[in-house]
């Protein structure tokens, strides 16, 4: 596996590509072919002006060629190429429709979150822009006492019993 060009056709399809493109995307903003400024999600170009390519190319934008970029490469084959051989094992279309699912759903929560927010006060505000929020979503059950009365007035919270000694 001392070659470079081994190890990328080692990497699994679906990740293989999500690599591609993001570097491939990246090659062509260095070399001022493209210009960040026409990749990046836009709802009024989207819709108004035709311009879908947004939809998937703000997601192949990882910056200019820098230790940050290479970073999230690292990251990018890591993370998906051990969910492609392991979790999708097989699956690869089932890998393909949870990449386009999760990119729905943040590009659909870049409307709602902002809503959420405001409609409920500073304290969900402040519960929302943690990470604490996407492990109540996975499990409300993993709380403590102290934080039962932030929790509780989660709209999501509403439909969900919240034990705070339960294991």
């Amino acid at each position: 596996m001392n070659d470079p060009l081994e190890w990328y056709y080692e990497i699994p399809i679906i990740s293989r590509l999500y690599l591609t493109g993001a570097f491939l995307t990246t090659v062509a903003c260095a070399l001022e072919l493209i210009s960040p400024f026409s990749l990046y999600f836009n709802f009024n170009l989207i819709f108004y002006r035709g311009q879908v390519w947004r939809l998937v190319t703000n997601f192949l934008f990882f910056g200019l060629f820098s230790l940050d970029f290479i970073f999230h490469m690292y990251f990018l084959v890591r993370y998906s190429r051990m969910l492609e051989e392991g979790s999708f094992r097989g699956r690869t279309a089932d890998f393909l429709y949870m990449l386009l699912l999760g990119a729905l759903t943040m590009i659909v929560s870049k409307y709602v979150y902002p809503a959420i927010a405001d409609i409920r006060g500073w304290r969900v505000r402040r519960i929302l822009e943690t990470p604490t929020f996407v492990k109540f979503l996975c499990n409300p059950h993993a709380f403590t006492a102290a934080a039962a009365p932030i929790v509780n007035d989660i709209p999501v919270a509403e439909h969900a019993e919240f034990h705070p000694h339960a294991d």
